[in-house]
C-alpha cells in the first residue's frame, strides 16, 4: 500500500514539474527559436500583431527557416523548401494538446481567408497513427492542409520542446515570426497580414 501511494506521489509531482515547465516555456520563449547557430531573435506573433499591417518590423537580422520533411496523410514527402517563394504558416500541434486544440479553430478561419496567398503546414508532431489524426481532422472539420512529422525532423529543425509552435516563413524562405505557445486568431491574423506586406 505505501509503494502505490509512494508511486502516486511522485507521478503528481512529474505531472506538477512538467506543467509548470511547460507553462514556463510557453511565456518565456515566445520569439526565440534554438538553432544550430544559436539563439536567434525573432519577432514575436504578438507583437507583429500589435504593430500597424501596413508598417515592417524594426530593422532586424535576416534568419533563414531551417528546412525539414514532412508527410500528407496520404504518405507523400514535403519539404518547407518545396514552398520557396510563397509565405509559409508553419503549426506544430499534437491531437492530444489542449491549447492546440484551443487555438486550431483560429488556424482553420485563417486558412480559409489566406489561403491562395499563403501556404498552411499543419504539422501533427505527436506522434499519432495517421488514422487517428485522419479522424481528429474529420470530427473538428478542419479542412488546412494537415502534414504528419513521422520522423521528427520539423520537431528536431526547430528544435520542438513544447507545443504549439507557429512559425511564418516570408516569401524568401526567412523566418519572419516565431512563437511558443497558443496563438490568438486576432495575433494570427495580425502577423500574417504583416507578412504579406512585408
Amino acid at each position: 500500500m505505501k509503494k502505490t501511494i509512494g508511486i502516486a506521489l511522485a507521478l503528481v509531482a512529474v505531472l506538477a514539474l512538467a506543467f509548470v515547465g511547460y507553462r514556463y516555456l510557453s511565456t518565456h520563449r515566445g520569439g526565440v527559436i534554438s538553432s544550430p547557430d544559436g539563439v536567434q531573435e525573432i519577432v514575436p506573433m504578438t507583437d507583429a500583431a500589435e504593430t500597424a499591417p501596413d508598417t515592417t518590423p524594426a530593422e532586424q537580422e535576416v534568419y533563414p527557416a531551417p528546412d525539414f520533411t514532412v508527410y500528407t496523410l496520404t504518405g507523400e514527402a514535403a519539404r518547407l523548401s518545396d514552398f520557396a517563394g510563397k509565405p509559409v504558416v508553419v503549426n506544430f500541434w499534437a491531437t492530444w494538446c489542449p491549447p492546440c486544440r484551443q487555438e486550431l479553430p483560429g488556424f482553420e478561419n485563417a486558412w480559409q481567408q489566406y489561403g491562395d496567398d499563403v501556404v498552411f503546414l499543419m504539422v501533427e508532431c505527436g506522434g499519432e497513427a495517421v488514422d487517428e489524426v485522419e479522424s481528429f481532422v474529420a470530427e473538428g472539420g478542419y479542412t488546412f492542409p494537415v502534414y504528419v512529422d513521422s520522423d521528427g525532423s520539423g520537431a528536431a529543425a526547430y528544435g520542438i520542446n513544447a507545443i504549439p509552435v507557429t512559425a511564418l516563413v516570408d516569401a524568401e524562405g526567412n523566418l519572419f515570426a516565431y512563437q511558443v505557445g497558443a496563438v490568438e486568431e486576432d495575433s494570427l491574423r495580425g502577423a500574417i497580414d504583416m507578412l504579406l506586406n512585408s
